[in-house]
């Protein structure tokens, strides 16, 4: 016998996927610095970065599950749990590589056009 419903499974499912996504995002961005800017943040800080990355992620994701039953009623609660299982991994593995080469992309436009202006 089970205490929880498929919906509750469904959210605590969200929620860890997001611990996860939370943990590879961070790593991945730790990752980044270490590799790009040559900067170890210190465990103390990579630690703190990766917590606090994971609880906003399971939060993030667990609300989303949660928004979608409430709002989806006529979809099927595996489908819903796929989907956001689905975009939890997405996140996790493309987020911080866009958000960096975003940052790149528009740090060099920024430089072309100071250069490009004459005072």
């Amino acid at each position: 016998m089970g205490y929880l419903t498929d919906t509750d499974t469904v959210i605590f499912t969200a929620g860890g996927v997001g611990l996860g996504v939370g943990l590879l995002i961070s790593a991945q961005e730790i990752a980044f610095d270490r590799w790009l800017k040559q900067d170890w943040p210190g465990w103390d800080r990579a630690i703190s970065k990766s917590i606090v990355s994971a609880i906003i992620w399971a939060l993030v994701l667990g609300a989303l599950s949660f928004i979608a039953i409430l709002y989806e009623p006529t979809k099927s609660i595996v489908t819903i749990k796929r989907t956001i299982i689905l975009f939890g991994l997405w996140m996790g593995l493309f987020a911080p590589g866009i958000t960096r080469l975003g940052l790149w992309t528009t740090n060099k436009i920024g430089q072309r056009f100071k250069g490009s202006q004459k005072i």
